[in-house]
């Protein structure tokens, strides 16, 4: 997939929390952030924060899209866990 055709459709851009269970208890202590683009199927975004050839201006602004979107949706349900976002600056 191009770069740019998810710079030009960042409203295609979902996240999805992984949970993270703790061995002790096997109990949910928090979230991982997963990025995906939403396309005729879903598609990891791991690739595109990893490849040095797409611009680091990209890199952080879709980062920060992702974010913003993670965060606003995690306090809206009010969750009590952590939430773990990877951010490779």
């Amino acid at each position: 997939m191009d770069p740019l055709d998810i710079m030009m459709n960042q409203d295609q851009v979902v996240s999805y929390f992984s949970p993270i269970i703790s061995a002790e208890n096997q109990l949910i202590i928090g979230y991982e952030l997963k990025p995906y683009y939403q396309d005729s199927e879903m598609l990891s975004l791991d690739w595109f924060f990893k490849d040095d050839s797409i611009p680091s201006e990209f890199r952080l602004e879709l980062n920060t899209i992702i974010q913003q979107k993670s965060l606003d949706l995690f306090f809206e349900t009010k969750q009590s866990t952590l939430l773990f976002i990877n951010y490779n600056a």
